[in-house]
């Protein structure tokens, strides 16, 4: 049942629609003007990839009301979006083909620890294994 899932903690964060993303969206906005989303491995920011061809960061978590920066660069609708694990660079393409590392600064007095790195390590057999 949902309700089950309701305080899960999860490895990744990748889905377009969250309690803790409600700030991304706003009056307007079809269901496809975002197509990717990624949380920081240290929890605090978040990126989104727009049709538009732009990407909008964000602090962790996207209440109603937060600001944003907008970064610009593609011609066409952004399709994927992640930080490195150790959250120095944002990786982004673009349905074009075309692929941008970006260099990410944390905020200042953001913490420098990354608390999911762990949980992503893959094993032998080409799986996740949640660190133990």
């Amino acid at each position: 049942r949902g309700r089950d899932l309701k305080d899960a903690e999860w490895a990744t964060h990748s889905v377009n629609f969250g309690w803790s993303l409600r700030g991304m969206w706003h009056a307007g906005m079809l269901g496809t003007s975002i197509g990717s989303v990624d949380v920081s491995n240290s929890l605090q920011q978040c990126v989104c990839g727009e049709d538009s061809g732009s990407l909008r960061l964000f602090r962790y978590p996207a209440m109603p009301g937060c600001k944003w920066k907008e970064f610009g660069g593609a011609a066409s609708h952004v399709a994927h979006t992640r930080f490195t694990l150790d959250d120095k660079y944002l990786i982004s393409s673009v349905m074009d083909g075309t692929v941008m590392v970006w260099n990410h600064v944390p905020p200042k007095g953001a913490s420098q620890s990354v608390p999911r790195a762990e949980v992503r390590r893959f094993g032998d057999d080409g799986g996740l294994n949640r660190a133990v």
